[in-house]
């Protein structure tokens, strides 16, 4: 059964987002499809797809250095020809959120709920 994390810094009335597990780990799946071959790519993408199959149990809080660097990540993957339409939007909407984490110099946080 998928579980909904909320994400900070997302669009929503509360400056949230809230994803499913199964959305995230689809996300994780796709992206891995279009994997660079450039190693140093290569590892920053592995990260966030990390990221994407976490079983937050816990909550997660990621640094705005780091949330920067997987907004990087996602906007780089989204720009993959190769990407199908649904993973390109999640990946540009996920990016966003972390954008506005590292612009704020706030903590981004994922929890389940």
């Amino acid at each position: 059964m998928a579980a909904t994390i909320t994400i900070s810094h997302g669009i929503d009335f509360f400056g949230e987002l809230a994803h499913s597990t199964a959305r995230l780990h689809t996300l994780a799946t796709a992206l891995t499809k279009v994997m660079p071959s450039r190693q140093a790519h290569r590892e920053d993408l592995e990260q966030v797809v990390q990221l994407l199959r976490h079983d937050f149990t816990e909550p997660m809080e990621i640094e705005p250095e780091q949330a920067a660097a997987v907004a990087e990540a996602l906007r780089r993957a989204a720009g993959d020809r190769f990407l199908k339409p649904t993973p390109t939007k999640e990946a540009e909407l996920l990016a966003e959120c972390a954008e506005r984490a590292a612009d704020a110099s706030e903590t981004w946080t994922w929890r389940q709920n």
